[in-house]
């Protein structure tokens, strides 16, 4: 496959756009050569639809990374910051379900040791 010089100027940004997405230059030159046909009639249009149907994915930005996670109160929802936290719920509201006769029946099943039986 030998394009004209033409067509390797109106290729070189298309190359060029590879490489930002990880790409070596042996990783073009692999796309633009592996399993030629025997004859190839028109070289300048078979590299451009090898180098845009072959183009890597544009890399991703990493995402920034949790540092730090607050616990909240399950009823509440106030953080660990400004309230003591018992089992995933403040003492606050741990003593207002208390006084409700509530008891941990205001808890969500996930802040159980075990979950409740369920009756229907």
């Amino acid at each position: 496959m030998a394009p004209s010089d033409g067509d390797c100027g109106s290729l070189e940004a298309l190359a060029q756009e590879w490489l930002p997405r990880g790409a070596t230059p042996k990783d073009i030159t692999r796309a633009l050569t592996e399993g030629l046909p025997p004859a190839v009639s028109n070289p300048g249009g078979l590299a451009r639809r090898r180098l845009e149907s072959k183009m890597p994915p544009k890399q991703r930005t990493p995402r920034a990374r949790v540092t730090r996670v607050l616990m909240v109160c399950g009823i509440c929802e106030q953080d660990e910051r400004t309230v003591k936290l018992d089992r995933g719920i403040c003492e606050e509201c741990f003593g207002a379900a208390a006084e409700e006769d509530e008891g941990l029946g205001a808890v969500p099943d996930t802040f159980l040791r075990v979950p409740r039986r369920w009756n229907p």
